[in-house]
């Protein structure tokens, strides 16, 4: 029997964190990722990996309109259907395109199946931190769950049906989880009817006006989305510290890009470090090495390594004050194992097996123990997946400007 939960914003919450620690396939061993979200956070509030195309920011308050109007009923299943068809509209007007791929479509791969991860779930935190969701007087914005009955309840309490200029009902913009959004689009809902990501003039508009008002966590400062936004720039640049960018961030926001490239670097060399150790370790557990990461790892080495090695770690965790004690040894101990050419890869056993073992417990492979033996043996060297820089999420932030901007 398969049903469907309402999630609390708590719920929520962690789904969010551990889905956007899954990289399409680069795995978070050692903590890595602790840095990449920490920067993705700072830059680009709201966002998450598995966003793919701005105007979602708008289909899922406008289904959870339409929905909440039909009844107070089986809410949820409701919008799951909705996000369903809205996955074949998209698909449809993708087709007549002539753009068959279905990239950016949620749900594309599995529909007439539900997505996994609904828009409405991968959205929810952007709705929050972009300005789409009303704040509450103790600055909270309504969970999922509770917007949906809010809205139901306003919808089926109002004696009168009102409505403003754009075709809203007023009673129910006073019970309203949202701000006022552009008018839906006639297509938005009707099974059949193809629909795009194209932004109209009045959508494009709002979502700018909502992009600009975001600020940097914690400070009142413009984040540095905000600020790429109001300059149209950024679209053709290949990393979020290069010098396009640099030049529209503030002081305070060029300082850190400047730590995050090199942390990046040094993710990349953390990363191949890793798979090192594991085949290493095969070695003497006496299975078959394919002997690759050795030579991965030289080539990170050269081409990341003197940037990795110029990483201020002080200034890494004064910047980043949550990271996790395990994680800064690991940077600690590969910093100084990259000035000091030579040395054996196997001295970082030890800082890499205790991060290892503190996020995954049982499921470790470095540790020195029955259980991660095991996993050792799992392991293949051609499978996993390939070291690379942290990119705190810039492709997906590049993607949703590109909506805006083009």
């Amino acid at each position: 029997m398969i049903g469907w939960v309402l999630l609390t914003r708590e719920a929520v919450a962690r789904a969010d964190q551990a889905l956007s620690s899954q990289e399409k396939g680069v795995l978070d061993e050692v903590g890595f990722l602790a840095v990449h979200e920490g920067f993705a956070n700072r830059f680009f509030p709201g966002t998450s990996v598995l966003q793919t195309r701005l105007r979602y920011a708008l289909f899922v308050p406008w289904l959870i309109h339409q929905v909440c109007r039909d009844g107070t009923d089986d809410l949820a299943r409701k919008l799951q259907k909705a996000e369903t068809d809205l996955a074949k509209q998209l698909l449809d007007g993708l087709k007549q395109r002539e753009d068959l791929d279905g990239t950016g479509i949620i749900g594309s791969r599995v529909w007439p199946m539900p997505a996994a991860q609904p828009p409405s779930l991968t959205y929810w935190s952007a709705l929050s931190a972009w300005g789409l969701l009303r704040r509450r007087a103790d600055g909270s914005t309504s969970a999922r769950a509770d917007a949906l009955r809010q809205l139901a309840r306003a919808y089926a309490t109002r004696s009168v049906r009102l409505t403003d200029d754009d075709g809203q009902s007023i009673d129910a913009r006073a019970s309203d989880p949202f701000v006022a959004l552009p008018p839906t689009p006639i297509a938005v809902g009707r099974r059949g009817v193809p629909i795009d990501f194209q932004l109209s003039a009045d959508e494009r508009q709002f979502m700018r006006k909502r992009l600009l008002g975001i600020r940097r966590p914690g400070v009142a400062a413009p984040s540095l989305l905000a600020r790429l936004v109001e300059t149209s720039e950024g679209l053709d640049a290949e990393t979020p510290w290069a010098s396009q960018i640099a030049r529209v961030a503030d002081d305070d926001d060029r300082a850190a890009l400047d730590l995050a490239e090199k942390a990046a670097a040094m993710g990349c060399v953390g990363r191949a470090i890793y798979a090192t150790l594991v085949e290493h370790l095969r070695t003497k557990d006496g299975l078959p090495s394919a002997g690759l990461w050795d030579d991965r790892l030289r080539e990170c080495v050269a081409e990341f390594g003197p940037a990795a090695e110029r990483l201020d770690i002080d200034d890494l965790r004064r910047m980043l004050p949550r990271l996790p004690t395990d994680l800064l040894a690991v940077l600690s101990a590969t910093k100084d194992w990259l000035a000091t050419p030579g040395k054996p890869v196997d001295s970082l056993f030890d800082p890499y097996s205790r991060a290892e073992h503190a996020r995954k417990t049982l499921r470790a492979r470095l540790p020195d123990r029955e259980a991660a033996r095991k996993r050792r043996a799992e392991w293949l060297a051609e499978e996993h997946p390939d070291a690379s820089p942290l990119h705190y999420r810039w492709r997906n932030v590049r993607r949703l400007m590109t909506d805006l901007l083009t």
